[in-house]
């Protein structure tokens, strides 16, 4: 099996690559970091296991730094599990012949989810990030979803349950970002931002307010997140 992670977000990737090592805890896992050569890798690969260990290579930048290509790997790779985690996005150009080959791409998040990861007591920036974001008709529903899941995971649920609940699927780096982001909050006060905010949603619908969604989740966020200092 053949696994590609690349992407801007470093991160999110760093943790999909500790996922996968974690996910063959039997395997011996071999390294090959920018400074290893393709011919040390390829010794590797071919050589003789003397121990008949079951083995796992991680190579970096392998193919960013053009040290060999997609359809050089498959010929190579037989029944060989190998992980190459590339430090930026890779063009199309370089994964052609990918074929059954699993390829994640690990992007920027958007000023939206920039937004919503940075919501956290005393904090400031999910303040600064509302007011960047273009299209404000989808703040609520996100808003909503994201205390969700906070509230879920203070409650020490599995990301198994969490998704039976909410009936939508988490990456094992997405439900890990959810898990630290709620070790800042109270669980009072989850509860306290959730029920306002499907309160701000029924005045919505019932007309009870002409102010907009992100006006009305500004003065919510200031209320439960208290942020230390106040933007003009």
């Amino acid at each position: 099996m053949i696994y590609i992670l690349h992407g801007q977000d470093l991160s999110a990737s760093y943790s999909h690559l500790q996922f996968l090592l974690n996910k063959y805890p039997n395997h011996n896992k071999v390294n090959f970091y920018p400074e290893n050569s393709f011919e040390q890798f390829q010794n590797a690969i071919l050589g003789q296991n003397l121990f008949n260990e079951n083995e796992l290579f991680v190579c970096q930048n392998y193919i960013s730094d053009n040290k060999i290509k997609v359809s050089q790997l498959k010929k190579i790779a037989a029944d060989k599990i190998i992980i190459l985690w590339e430090e930026e996005k890779l063009a199309a150009s370089q994964l052609k012949s990918s074929g059954d080959i699993s390829i994640l791409e690990f992007k920027l998040p958007s000023t939206l989810f920039q937004f919503l990861d940075s919501i956290s007591p005393k904090s400031i920036s999910p303040l600064i990030y509302i007011r960047k974001i273009n299209d404000k008709t989808a703040i609520g529903w996100h808003l909503v979803y994201r205390i969700l899941l906070l509230i879920l995971a203070k409650q020490n649920l599995s990301c198994d349950s969490v998704e039976t609940i909410t009936k939508k699927t988490l990456a094992p780096w997405q439900w890990q970002k959810i898990l630290s982001q709620a070790k800042n909050f109270q669980l009072t006060t989850l509860f306290q931002m959730y029920n306002s905010l499907l309160m701000v949603d029924l005045m919505k619908k019932q007309g009870k307010t002409e102010a907009d969604d992100a006006s009305l989740i500004e003065l919510l966020l200031i209320k439960y997140l208290k942020p230390a200092q106040m933007l003009q």
